[in-house]
């Protein structure tokens, strides 16, 4: 029975650079970068865009910051998902263009992700987002 995805939503100017920053990095990110790419792809045309001020301020985009649970482990973990250029050595500034990264874009916070990595599938419960813009309620 295949999986269900909950609905993952992007904001425009963001979902129009991620779509550039594919086509882009099709023609020079070589081979082992296509994998990647074509998860983005994917992630890319399910995605319901909405104006960026529309986007609900519990959904994963550039920039947030976000405590993942490990569903297998209990672990906790902060990440920032950022644009590659941005991504850092130490696993906190996380690639969009990671597979973690791909699988938290558009996501909301009580979210389970599952997503293939290198050693497996890893499950994490989204269990707080901070957006750097997004307006807190109340």
């Amino acid at each position: 029975m295949p999986h269900a995805h909950p609905p993952l939503f992007l904001a425009e100017p963001e979902a129009a650079r991620l779509r550039d920053l594919v086509l882009q990095l099709r023609h020079t990110g070589g081979r082992a970068l296509q994998p990647n790419l074509d998860r983005l792809q994917a992630e890319l045309d399910r995605a319901e865009t909405r104006p960026a001020d529309a986007v609900p301020p519990d959904v994963i985009t550039m920039g947030a910051a976000v405590t993942v649970v490990d569903l297998d482990t209990s672990e906790e973990q902060e990440l920032t998902l950022v644009w590659p250029e941005e991504a850092d050595g130490d696993g906190q500034q996380i690639s969009v263009l990671a597979p973690i990264g791909t699988a938290l874009l558009g996501f909301r916070c009580g979210d389970v992700v599952e997503w293939p990595v290198p050693a497996g599938v890893r499950r994490l419960r989204i269990a707080r987002v901070q957006r750097p813009h997004a307006k807190a309620k109340g």
